[in-house]
C-alpha cells in the first residue's frame, strides 16, 4: 500500500502531477519514483484512488486523469468546471491489472508505471492532490 500527496502546487495543463510526500508505504509491491511517477513492481491487481482540490489559473476545468504506462485511462477521469481563482473538488479511481510474463520466476521485466495527469486545457493553481494505490490481489 502507497498513500502519496502534494500541497499548494500548480500543475500545467496536460503535465504528470508532482507527489512530493509520502503519507504511508507498506510493502514493496508499489513504489513512488520522484517527482510523478508510481512503479508496480509485482503482478497482481492495483485499486488506484485520486482525490483533487485547487483552483485553476484561467476559467475552465479543474481535472485529474489516471495514466497507465504512459496512456491516460478513459475510465479515470474527472474534471469540473471552475471560473478562475474559485476552487473545484475531483476524484477517480481505476483498477490497474499487472500481469505476469513468461519469466521463469513470474517477475516483471519492466514495472507498470501509474502517473496522475491534469487532464485540463488549464492549469491549476494551489492544488492538493492525495493518491492511495493498494494491492487487492
Amino acid at each position: 500500500m502507497l498513500q502519496l500527496y502534494s500541497d499548494g502546487i500548480g500543475v500545467a495543463a496536460g503535465a504528470a502531477v508532482p507527489l512530493n510526500n509520502i503519507t504511508y508505504s507498506k510493502g514493496c509491491s508499489a513504489t513512488h519514483n520522484a517527482p510523478a511517477t508510481i512503479s508496480l513492481e509485482k503482478r497482481g491487481v492495483y485499486l488506484i484512488k485520486v482525490d483533487a482540490y485547487g483552483s485553476v489559473a484561467d476559467a475552465g476545468d479543474f481535472g485529474v486523469q489516471i495514466a497507465v504506462n504512459g496512456v491516460p485511462r478513459l475510465d479515470a477521469i474527472n474534471e469540473t468546471t471552475v471560473a478562475a481563482g474559485d476552487l473545484g473538488s475531483v476524484a477517480t479511481a481505476c483498477y490497474v491489472v499487472v500481469q505476469e510474463n513468461n519469466c521463469p520466476c513470474n517477475c516483471l521485466t519492466a514495472p507498470t508505471s501509474v502517473q496522475i495527469i491534469n487532464p485540463s486545457d488549464v492549469a491549476s493553481a494551489d492544488a492538493h492532490y492525495n493518491v492511495l494505490v493498494s494491492k487487492v490481489c
